[in-house]
């Protein structure tokens, strides 16, 4: 079964480490029971999320 719904701050830590490790997307995607597309779509927002704080902290 595939989970839906949002993402928990566990989940999260889970994917980073995962993809750090040289995880591909779909072995990420059985590991955490969530689609490829929306291991590939959570990674695209947290990377954007890094780039965004990175660039308020670089700002000050």
């Amino acid at each position: 079964m595939v989970k839906t719904g949002p993402w928990s701050e566990e989940e999260d830590r889970r994917l980073l480490e995962l993809r750090d490790a040289g995880r591909t997307t779909v072995s990420i995607s059985n590991a955490l029971k969530r689609t490829a597309s929306a291991v590939d779509n959570r990674l695209w927002l947290l990377r954007s999320r890094e780039r965004v704080n990175a660039e308020a902290t670089s700002d000050g």
